[in-house]
């Protein structure tokens, strides 16, 4: 037990009492959902305009201050103590993005493949190779046929993931697994969601398979499946 001096008659601050009445706290209480295109720069730290850090030591400070005066205490004479105590609540932040970040969100396959349609003579078999890869990721060859048969011109095609943005912060999303082909040109594409998957990579690189905007499949489909706008 640490006792420091008396702050007056019959009273002793208890640092170790007061550490324990902080069990955590959310970095952002009460915020207000920010849109896809906000996190998606938080995601690429594209985010000069908001100082993290010193937000976070600023409401440890006003917590430790706070902390101290419901317990009867003041800080001017105790900055050691004081400083203990607003380190301790730092500590116990709690990155709450998940409820602050839209989603979930269509992440693109990472390997995705320019695939075209039957029409063009390009010397291989396109659909095998796009069957090939949708039975390698748990779909099946009526899900390839269901996808391929929209290609009318060809596209970009893969599996991806429709998973949440705040995951993507810890390097990793997982999800529901997507069977894809999109045309952003014309504005065509197909998609069949079936089974699980993840996708791995710093957050830059995943923020950058964010699929959304204008032309986006979501848009084409204007899907309730995943956000995109």
């Amino acid at each position: 037990m640490i006792k420091i001096k008396r702050l007056r008659e019959g009273q002793s601050l208890n640092l170790s009492r007061l550490k324990e009445q902080e069990t955590g706290w959310k970095v952002f209480e009460d915020h207000p959902v920010i849109s896809l295109y906000d996190s998606i720069n938080i995601l690429k730290k594209n985010y000069d305009h908001i100082d993290l850090a010193s937000s976070v030591l600023s409401l440890s400070n006003e917590k430790a201050k706070d902390l101290l005066e419901r317990n009867g205490f003041n800080i001017e004479g105790y900055p050691e103590e004081f400083d203990e105590l607003r380190q301790h609540i730092q500590g116990k932040a709690k990155w709450n993005w998940d409820e602050i970040m839209p989603g979930p969100v269509f992440f693109r396959d990472p390997e995705e493949f320019e695939l075209y349609s039957d029409s063009y003579n390009v010397g291989e078999n396109q659909y095998e190779k796009f069957k090939v890869c949708a039975i390698r990721n748990g779909f099946n060859d009526m899900d390839a046929k269901e996808v391929y048969s929209t290609a009318n011109f060809g596209g970009m095609a893969g599996v991806g993931v429709i998973g949440y943005m705040h995951d993507a912060i810890k390097g990793q999303v997982h999800g529901s697994a997507i069977l894809y082909m999109r045309d952003s040109v014309n504005g065509i594409g197909s998609y069949v969601i079936k089974g699980k998957k993840s996708i791995s990579g710093n957050p830059e690189i995943l923020a950058d398979l964010i699929d959304h905007g204008h032309y986006s499949l979501g848009e084409i489909y204007g899907t309730t499946d995943w956000e995109y706008s």
